[in-house]
């Protein structure tokens, strides 16, 4: 992502926001958190592939 101007345009255009790959539906925005037991970076091609917008 380039810059905040550019994410807020996808998120206005999207169906929403999402930080979990697994429950993420086509249209929606992945945000990748890091937690202790878990890198939300690990799962952003999936989310890509699964429909994310970014």
């Amino acid at each position: 992502m380039e810059n905040i101007e550019e994410l807020y345009r996808l998120f206005l255009i999207s169906k929403g926001v999402c930080t979990d790959s697994r429950k993420l539906e086509e249209g929606q925005l992945f945000f990748a958190l890091r937690g202790e037991n878990f890198d939300g970076n690990d799962f952003a091609e999936i989310a890509l592939k699964n429909g994310a917008m970014a």
